[in-house]
């Protein structure tokens, strides 16, 4: 789940779906909110990554030389040099909180909006010598329609463009880092638990897989806090039903189904059945469940319902 840390009440959200939901991956955004609430998330365990922000203002690092008026993916794209050397500061003064709350220098990475696909800031953050980068989201998503009646949606074509903007861009990323298989930017804006489903069967089981979905929204208690279309995006309907996704039961059967893989282990002579199921929900999940004897029986029976 996305967008960590852009306000209190999303970040209550998303603590929230943590807590009592079925979300195993949360991507954080740096410089918004007190450090309470990163602390509180961090309390969880549950596994984290730097959301690059480059498009929406951070009031912490307004007060720093990185002064900047709100931009967009194109802004971006066609930065000029003086533009490039202010945003390059930003990244690194994001990095550098990141790693002082979450403790982590080997770090996973993904952007806000995808700035990250960029080419110079892809380049610029893979380059970065004092930190060691294990996955970076890359949203080569596959076009895949489900129902006729998001054809008729003006959001999804801004969509399909932004997506094939993003594979026209990929190809002229360096040092590209490992990434899992990617849904959540076709129907952004527009997700249900519809399209979820649909998701869920086009996963192939053998590599990892990552679902997106947005589950922190706000309201107008907030709304100085924002520009008008981020406003409306982290208010809208879809917000608040992905937010409810992330409670569907369901979602953790799937995590015996779609990527189930048995070895076998010898340890003091004694066999000792391990099955490694690997799931990326939303961001990235692996664990490892230990069965002897009777309990494997049970897990068959169970995956068989």
């Amino acid at each position: 789940m996305d967008d960590f840390g852009r306000s209190e009440n999303i970040s209550k959200k998303i603590l929230r779906s943590v807590k009592f939901g079925y979300i195993n991956s949360v991507s954080v955004m740096m410089g918004f909110t007190k450090k309470k609430f990163h602390k509180e998330l961090l309390k969880t365990k549950i596994k984290t990554k730097l959301h690059i922000n480059l498009t929406e203002n951070s009031q912490k690092y307004l007060r720093t030389i990185v002064k900047l008026k709100n931009l967009n993916f194109f802004n971006l794209l066609f930065a000029n040099k003086n533009l490039k050397k202010l945003l390059k500061k930003r990244i690194d003064l994001q990095i550098e909180n990141y790693i002082k709350i979450y403790g982590n220098k080997k770090l996973s990475i993904d952007g806000h909006q995808h700035v990250h696909i960029i080419p110079w800031i892809h380049n610029y953050i893979t380059n970065i010598k004092n930190i060691s980068i294990k996955e970076i989201r890359y949203p080569n998503e596959k076009i895949n329609i489900y129902g006729y009646e998001n054809l008729v949606k003006i959001q999804f074509y801004r969509n399909l463009l932004a997506l094939f903007l993003i594979k026209i861009l990929i190809p002229f990323l360096k040092r590209k880092k490992k990434s899992p298989v990617f849904f959540g930017l076709l129907y952004s804006g527009m997700y249900n638990e519809k399209i979820l489903k649909k998701n869920f069967k086009y996963i192939d089981k053998k590599k990892d897989t990552e679902i997106l979905i947005h589950g922190g929204y706000t309201n107008n208690s907030e709304r100085n806090l924002f520009q008008k279309n981020f406003f409306d995006y982290y208010t809208n309907k879809s917000s608040k039903l992905q937010y409810k996704l992330a409670f569907k039961k369901y979602i953790w059967k799937f995590k015996f189904y779609l990527n189930f893989k048995y070895t076998r282990t010898f340890i003091k002579s004694k066999i000792i059945c391990i099955f490694c199921i690997e799931i990326k929900f939303i961001v990235e999940f692996s664990s490892i469940l230990y069965f002897t004897g009777i309990e494997e029986i049970f897990l068959f029976i169970f995956l068989n319902k």
